[in-house]
């Protein structure tokens, strides 16, 4: 809210905001009080902006926009107002204001594992799916994959790939999968982990694949950072 306390009128009143680039899609409206003019009702983008204010007039903008997913550490907006020459502002530190937010990083971050079936014979080749996720709303570096394959999943060979824009996972790889990745808000990893069972094996085949959010970043949803495929044998 930029306002004229007076005693005197106008005109000719600089009033500008230069969001920061983190703060994204910015779309603005304008309205006022006590005959302020010259405002721009609705906008997008920065706020720069000529005005005319009667003394005990305002001008009072909501800016609305989305933080960026790759945003860290805080998150600051100023607004100032500059009076025109030839008017003596009896008060100019208050001519500028800045909020500021701590950015907490938060993500959804998920996996699945399966192999299609719910029985498999012992001594029968198998391939595994394993999705990993992250689900937003924040980009999140050093999320830790695992997946220790149990010991009757025997000649273990991966790949992995993503479209997504994921980044740090084994391309190919042999045995158990551990990666440090990290994962843009809505990208994925899919591995597909093909061996052979164990001509002993008995009972159930287990398989548990997990993802782990790094230190700093709040995952919502714990519930959904593990993920079991069981299969009768």
């Amino acid at each position: 809210m930029v306002t004229n306390s007076g005693p005197s009128d106008v005109t000719g009143a600089v009033i500008s905001d230069s969001f920061p680039a983190s703060f994204t899609g910015v779309a603005y409206t304008a309205t006022q009080g006590g005959g302020a003019s010259g405002f721009t009702a609705t906008g997008t983008g920065n706020i720069s902006e000529t005005v005319t204010m009667p003394a005990g007039s305002s001008v009072t903008y909501k800016a609305a926009g989305k933080i960026s997913s790759s945003a860290t550490g805080t998150l600051s907006d100023t607004a100032t107002v500059t009076a025109p020459s030839g008017v003596t502002d009896s008060n100019p530190a208050n001519n500028s204001a800045t909020d500021t937010d701590t950015i907490t990083v938060k993500a959804d971050l998920k996996v699945t594992v399966t192999d299609g079936k719910t029985a498999t014979i012992p001594g029968a080749k198998d391939t595994y799916t394993i999705v990993v996720t992250n689900a937003g709303p924040s980009n999140v570096t050093g999320a830790a994959v695992s997946d220790s394959f149990p010991d009757t999943f025997t000649g273990v060979t991966f790949t992995a790939t993503s479209s997504t824009g994921a980044s740090g996972f084994t391309a190919t790889g042999t045995g158990n999968i551990s990666d440090t990745v990290a994962l843009p808000a809505s990208s994925h990893i899919t591995y597909k982990a093909k061996g052979t069972i164990s001509s002993s094996a008995t009972g159930t085949l287990s398989e548990t694949a997990t993802v782990t959010a790094p230190s700093g970043v709040t995952d919502p949803n714990l519930a959904n950072n593990s993920a079991t495929d069981t299969d009768t044998l």
